[in-house]
C-alpha cells in the first residue's frame, strides 16, 4: 500500500516472494521439484512535478534462498506522464 507522505512525494514499500514448486521440462520429459524461493524488497518514491508528470526513483534487492546465487541491486530513475 502506497503512502502519502506529503502532496507530491508518494512512498511505496515492496515486497515480493516467487516460487514455482514444481516445473516440467517438455524437451527432456523431466519434472523437478524444488523447495527454493525467489525474493524481492525495495521501495519507490514517486515526486509530482505537475498534476500530469512526475518522477520515479525505486531501489530494489532480489535473491535466492539457493546456495551460492547472487544477490542483485536495482536503481531506476524514471518519469510518469497521467494521460
Amino acid at each position: 500500500k502506497p503512502y502519502q507522505y506529503s502532496k507530491k512525494v508518494t512512498l511505496s514499500p515492496q515486497v515480493f516472494v516467487m516460487n514455482s514448486p514444481i516445473s516440467y521440462n517438455s524437451a527432456m520429459g523431466t519434472t523437478l521439484v524444488t523447495r527454493n524461493y525467489g525474493y524481492m524488497v525495495g521501495s519507490s518514491v514517486d515526486y509530482k512535478i505537475s498534476k500530469r508528470f512526475g518522477m520515479s526513483f525505486n531501489y530494489k534487492i532480489s535473491g535466492s534462498t539457493q546456495p551460492g546465487s547472487p544477490i542483485l541491486q536495482n536503481f531506476l530513475i524514471g518519469s510518469r506522464m497521467v494521460l
